[in-house]
């Protein structure tokens, strides 16, 4: 939205009568009001995709009532990041109806974000370095253009270790590979030419290094 946007900090509240763990809620203060955006990521926009959205809200909405039951539940935002899915555009919006039919609207709407349909400009264009590990998943990424989304990403992290879980992000975004571009080992060789040594003091991507080679070895 358009104004100025304060990040207050994660919500990690968890419900104990049937847990459901929602991938990211963040509380903000947009132009001085309370807001909550939650976040879902999405393999594929999968038929129970709505259902699990209206889920997650739902305890969303009694988990933030039972913090501070004096308070009004702030206003919500939920929007679906798809990974991957059909070439063909996917809608901006979702929903999931509740009411009788012929009954007014009743039930859940949410954004959909289908990262994996955006060009890298686009991505970038988005402001965030945050972004530039969806790169990966656009459907015009070349090796030239992952080149640079390392090299932006090596000069736009905050610190080694925000680098090496933006490095990791973006390799796990090429395993994807929902155009078939074929760039995860590539990918893996640029970044550890820019940051020697950064992918086998992490966890998931030095297991997959150390697996690759003992594969190569046994070859």
């Amino acid at each position: 939205p358009h104004g100025r946007v304060d990040v207050l900090g994660w919500i990690d509240t968890q419900l104990t009568a049937l847990e459901r763990r929602l991938d990211k809620a963040l509380h903000l203060r947009i132009d001085g009001q309370p807001r909550v955006l939650h976040v879902e990521f999405c393999f594929t926009l999968g038929d129970d995709v709505p259902d699990r959205m209206v889920e997650y809200l739902g305890f969303l909405f009694a988990a933030l009532r039972s913090e501070a039951p004096a308070e009004p539940v702030p206003p919500i935002e939920s929007v679906a990041v798809v990974l991957s899915g059909p070439r063909r555009r996917l809608p901006s919006t979702g929903e999931l109806r509740t009411a009788w039919p012929g009954r007014r609207f009743s039930g859940a709407r949410f954004r959909i974000d289908a990262v994996y349909q955006r060009t890298v400009a686009e991505l970038r264009a988005r402001g965030s370095v945050l972004w530039l590990v969806f790169a990966p998943l656009a459907r015009d990424a070349t090796p030239a253009a992952m080149r640079e989304i390392v090299e932006e990403i090596h000069t736009a992290a905050a610190s080694e270790d925000e680098r090496a879980d933006l490095y990791t992000a973006l390799l796990v975004m090429a395993s994807i590979d929902p155009w078939g571009q074929y760039l995860q080992e590539e990918l893996m060789r640029m970044v550890e030419n820019k940051e020697e040594g950064l992918l086998r003091r992490t966890p998931i991507i030095g297991e997959m290094i150390i697996a690759a080679e003992q594969e190569a070895e046994r070859q």
